[in-house]
């Protein structure tokens, strides 16, 4: 706005008249897109589930309580609770209500520790089934392939204090929901990635 008055100012009189006559010579049609964000409409914490958990069916409530499984992979600190060594396959269907699609998701991971160190490490592969697709479409436009990573390193330290960090990372080639947003497309095109790294810590 500023920017638009002080040449509004300049363009009074003769030398500004010349100005804009000359800027509107010189000015041209410009082609542009406009795109507008859109939500989702569906809850996709199914799809993303790949970590382990010892309250999956409490909706959540790992927030109020102890997980021993899970925290690892929220506060990355809180892996110095595990001692030794765990592994764990976590396999898992998932699908949307209203025939909307789905997915098939194989997690596979584990817990290890060292001295006063410990870590979690976590790789899925997951398919996705996208909806409203006819039969005789390709493979590749009935389903999408998804990769998840995710490690996790903490150390403990003197006064019950752990410092702890993790990375992960998704490589997406569909996510759930996304035909609902386009009704009516003959083909939608999705790829993307997911980055998420966290320094933690926490005294005990």
């Amino acid at each position: 706005m500023c920017a638009w008055k002080r040449w509004f100012t300049v363009g009074r009189g003769m030398h500004g008249l010349a100005v804009a006559s000359l800027f509107a010579l010189g000015a041209r049609d410009l082609s542009a897109q406009l795109v507008t964000p859109k939500t989702i409409p569906v809850h996709q914490s199914d799809q993303f589930d790949i970590f382990p958990t010892s309250r999956g069916g409490m909706a959540g409530i790992w927030i109020a309580l102890d997980d021993t499984l899970l925290d690892p992979f929220a506060n990355p600190a809180k892996v110095t609770r595990h001692r030794g060594g765990a592994f764990f396959a976590l396999p898992y269907v998932h699908s949307v209500s209203g025939d909307r699609g789905g997915g098939r998701t194989v997690p596979v991971g584990g817990f290890f520790s060292s001295g006063d160190w410990s870590g979690a490490a976590t790789v899925a592969v997951q398919e996705l089934n996208r909806a409203n697709v006819n039969a005789g479409a390709p493979l590749s436009d009935r389903s999408a392939t998804n990769q998840y990573v995710n490690g996790v390193l903490g150390r403990r330290f003197r006064n019950g204090i752990s410092l702890g960090a993790s990375a992960y990372w998704a490589g997406l080639g569909a996510i759930d929901g996304v035909d609902l947003l386009y009704a009516g497309s003959d083909t939608i095109r999705q790829d993307g990635s997911l980055t998420d790294v966290r320094l933690g810590v926490t005294k005990e």
